[in-house]
């Protein structure tokens, strides 16, 4: 393989085959000089190069000149006019006492900044207020409507008043019917209590609604009276027990102090 070394016998024989200390295949003078080489070598030429240059600049005067490319404050002046000079230390100046001049230069500016800051928050809070209040408006006579006519009557008088007719289909409320086989989705709003028709599976119908509509969780009054007679014999068993157990303490107490 090109890439691997050749074995040493192969390297020793190559080595004989060749020859040793023989002339270079090329002649030096053919050579390429380096570019460093040759700006040393050619020092003098390039010095005179470029006193012409500067004897025909000064020559020519402006003529010869580049054009220096002008920056925008000498493109539009009037826009720089009002600039303030660039704050810059001067000799003989500390670092304590440049920042103490920055600081004074920057003080106006500084003050209108937090006046206009001060005066914009309070109209945004006020814009706020007014805004809450007729959000909150809002919110009441939505909730009663008939507020606002109470008050026109009360303000009218009493002879004005006039008893309006109920509409008697306000007060009817009409659940929305969906299809069960319909999906349903996870974040649905349940718009009335569920009606259960059927069982599920396993379940007798002792368990669940019986065919008259009626829970399992109703009690009759045989069941009623049995479980306040329970009760009241817990109660009275627990109090037996809290005097058996004070009795018991006091004796202990007393063989402690004896």
């Amino acid at each position: 393989m090109p890439h691997k070394r050749a074995k040493r016998s192969v390297r020793e024989r190559e080595k004989v085959n060749k020859g040793v200390d023989l002339p270079p295949p090329t002649s030096l003078v053919t050579e390429k000089v380096p570019k460093t080489a040759s700006r040393i070598l050619n020092a003098e030429k390039i010095r005179q190069e470029y006193r012409e240059r500067k004897r025909k600049v000064v020559e020519d005067g402006d003529a010869g000149k580049p054009q220096r490319k002008k920056s925008k404050k000498e493109v539009n002046p009037k826009e720089y006019q009002n600039d303030e000079p660039v704050l810059k230390i001067k000799t003989g100046e500390t670092i304590a006492q440049f920042n103490k001049r920055v600081e004074k230069t920057m003080l106006p500016a500084i003050r209108s900044a937090i006046h206009s800051s001060s005066s914009q928050a309070k109209n945004v809070n006020q814009a706020q207020a007014e805004e809450k209040v007729v959000r909150k408006d809002n919110s009441t006579s939505a909730r009663h409507p008939t507020r606002g006519h109470k008050e026109e009557a009360m303000t009218l008088g009493p002879s004005l008043l006039q008893k309006t007719p109920r509409n008697a289909s306000e007060n009817i409320k009409e659940f929305q019917s969906t299809s069960t086989s319909a999906p349903r989705r996870l974040n649905d709003i349940a718009q009335a209590p569920p009606e259960f028709k059927k069982l599920p599976r396993g379940v007798s119908g002792d368990a669940g609604m019986n065919i008259k509509g009626k829970s399992q969780g109703v009690l009759s009054m045989a069941q009623k009276l049995m479980m306040e007679e329970e009760r009241e014999k817990a109660i009275l068993r627990y109090r037996e027990m809290k005097a058996n157990k004070a009795k018991l303490d006091g004796s202990v107490r007393e063989r402690g102090d004896m």
